[in-house]
Order: structure tokens, then C-alpha cells, then sequence
């Protein structure tokens, strides 16, 4: 469990100097999937966004912390200047059988835009299923995440509803790729992202494949 330590304190130093609604730009590009211990996977995702129109670049890093929980770190830029998270996600109820994965997704970012910092909170449901399909495995999602976000002035609250899903496809192990949907329901913005996610672990390290 040495790289979520590593994520922590790498976050902690650069946390301060990372925009306008820092964590509500934020997409989800997630599923109810949790990681084994010992295995961990990076994002990399451009999001184009409209009103106003605009374009984030986004990366991250995931790693376990228990059976149920995952911790998500994330670094961006484009249109929101810089923004960054630190992100939870808890899953009580995993993809079995018949039932979907449920969980919960919170976590804290600080941003900046036009020079201003802006502190955000955020937290909502995503729920997540698995389907085997003659092009691979594919898991469908959605969620609902509702941020607060503390600015110059004044607070905010995004809510957003957001549909994706994500694709191994047949043959890889460890990579996958996802898109995803945004819909602005109040004080937000709507988005379409894009994503590929690599898996590696302690053992093997990273392998395209």
C-alpha cells in the first residue's frame, strides 16, 4: 500500500497552488468497479465543454485503500486554468450476479480561473453494471454528483446528471476506454469527455496489453 501513501503526499505538496467551480468541472469517468490491492491504473481524459465552450485536459491516478474503496487524485488544465481533487469512492454494494454496483464518490478540490482560487466539496451516487458482449466487456454507468464550491464572494452548487461507459475490449487486459456525458442541472455546464485508463500492478508493472 506504499503508492496511495505516495498519491497523499505528492497531492498534499501541489495541492495549494491549484478552476471557476474547481471540482464541479470534474466528470466522473468511473465505475463501480474496485481495485484489488496491489493493482492501480492512470486516466487520461479531454473534456469539451459548452457554455461557455471550452476544452479541459485532465489525468489521474487510482489506487485501493480497502475491499470497498478506491482514492482517485486528479491534475488539470484548459479552459479552467488549473483544477485538482482528491476523490473517495466507496462501493457497499458490488456488481453480483444480478445486482449493480452502488456507491458513493465525495471528495475535496481547489482550482484556479481568471486568477481567483476557488475551493470545492463534492459528493453523489454512481451506480455501474457489467455486460459481456462478442466486442468485450462493457459497463455502463451513471451518476449524480452535487458540488459546493466557495469563491471570491460568493458559493455555488453544481449539479450535474452524467451517463457514460466503459470498454475493454476483447483480447486486453489492461487497458480501457471510456466516454462519458454531462448534463448541467443547475448552476453547471454540459460536457462530453473522453477517457483511457491503464491498469498495472506491484508485480507485473505497467504492461500495453
Amino acid at each position: 500500500m506504499r503508492i496511495p501513501w505516495l498519491i497523499l503526499t505528492v497531492f498534499s505538496l501541489i495541492f495549494p497552488f491549484f478552476s471557476h467551480e474547481a471540482l464541479a468541472y470534474f466528470s466522473t469517468m468511473d465505475t463501480g468497479e474496485v481495485l484489488d490491492s496491489g493493482h492501480y491504473r492512470v486516466l487520461a481524459e479531454p473534456q469539451f465543454i459548452s457554455n461557455p465552450s471550452g476544452f479541459n485536459f485532465t489525468g489521474g491516478m487510482d489506487a485501493p485503500l480497502t475491499e470497498s474503496m478506491n482514492i482517485r487524485a486528479l491534475l488539470g488544465v484548459g479552459s479552467v486554468n488549473f483544477h485538482s481533487a482528491l476523490l473517495l469512492k466507496w462501493i457497499p454494494f458490488p456488481d453480483f450476479d444480478q445486482q449493480p454496483a452502488i456507491g458513493l464518490i465525495t471528495g475535496i478540490g481547489w482550482a484556479r480561473y481568471d486568477s481567483e482560487s476557488y475551493l470545492s466539496f463534492r459528493g453523489g451516487p454512481i451506480i455501474s453494471k457489467k455486460f459481456e458482449t462478442d466486442i468485450g466487456l462493457i459497463t455502463p454507468y451513471v451518476a449524480t454528483p452535487f458540488a459546493v464550491v466557495s469563491g471570491p464572494g460568493d458559493n455555488t452548487f453544481p449539479f450535474f446528471l452524467e451517463a457514460g461507459g466503459e470498454w475493454r475490449p476483447e483480447g486486453l487486459e489492461n487497458l480501457r476506454f471510456l466516454t462519458e456525458i454531462g448534463l448541467n442541472l443547475n448552476e453547471a455546464f454540459n460536457y462530453v469527455s473522453f477517457g483511457v485508463l491503464l491498469y498495472f500492478d506491484e508485480e507485473k508493472g505497467i504492461e500495453f496489453k
